[in-house]
């Protein structure tokens, strides 16, 4: 309750924009594409599970997530979950475009 008094609106969409904005600025560009472009295109329809799942894979270090994300290390630890694998195939098929 506190984050709506400090900040206005619903506490998951506080969330939202508070894992939208991480996504973003990660600390290499290449984070910042891969995880940005996919927390626009699915952090609204995610619920509060799935938001704790992707708070905890923005934990990751950036070169551990876009080695993995990239195929050159397994997922990591911990993180055999549906937004792990949603990410996997959203970094897939944005691969295959490019």
């Amino acid at each position: 309750m506190a984050e709506r008094d400090e900040i206005g609106g619903d506490p998951l969409q506080v969330r939202r924009k508070r894992l939208r904005y991480q996504s973003w600025h990660r600390g290499t560009r290449e984070a910042d594409l891969l995880l940005g472009r996919f927390a626009d295109a699915h952090l609204a329809g995610m619920d509060e599970a799935q938001l704790a799942h992707f708070a905890a894979l923005l934990e990751v270090p950036d070169p551990d997530l876009v080695d993995w994300l990239t195929g050159r290390l397994p997922r990591p630890a911990g993180q055999d979950n549906d937004v792990a694998a949603l990410l996997s195939r959203f970094t897939e098929a944005a691969a295959r475009i490019a």
